[in-house]
């Protein structure tokens, strides 16, 4: 069974990891907003830049980095050098993980795990994503 966390970054650059809560702001609550809990849980939680949140796939790569949604992979195998950047994403209609780029995309599960490589993310590193321009 693959743990259900998340991540996201708060407003002072700082990824958070851990439980996501969404709060609205109601008497008793913490100000609105998107928040990722510390070991100890609400209300010592971390308020995080909405955007940026992404779930844990369940997946680790050759490295053994945790995969999140918006996590940009690196994938040596089976796709020429000049498509080799993809971006994680969630299809609702297929109900999994993929990556995705501009000539080619796959289930996040249908790769081996070896071929995967962290490289960034869709926060932190944009310019990833035109290096190839394939994601």
């Amino acid at each position: 069974m693959r743990a259900i966390k998340f991540r996201g970054k708060s407003i002072n650059g700082e990824w958070h990891y851990g439980l996501l809560s969404i709060s609205q702001g109601k008497p008793g609550q913490p100000e609105a907003g998107y928040y990722i809990s510390n070991s100890a849980g609400m209300p010592w939680a971390y308020q995080v830049i909405p955007e940026t949140v992404g779930q844990y796939t369940g997946v680790n790569d050759k490295n053994n980095k945790e995969i999140y949604e918006g996590t940009i992979l690196k994938v040596d195998k089976d796709f020429p050098k000049d498509s080799n950047f993809f971006k994680v994403q969630y299809v609702d209609f297929l109900a999994c993980y993929k990556a995705v780029g501009l000539k080619y995309s796959f289930p996040l599960h249908f790769k081996e795990f070896r071929d995967y490589e962290v490289i960034g993310n869709i926060v932190d590193n944009p310019e990833l994503l035109l290096q190839d321009e394939a994601v």
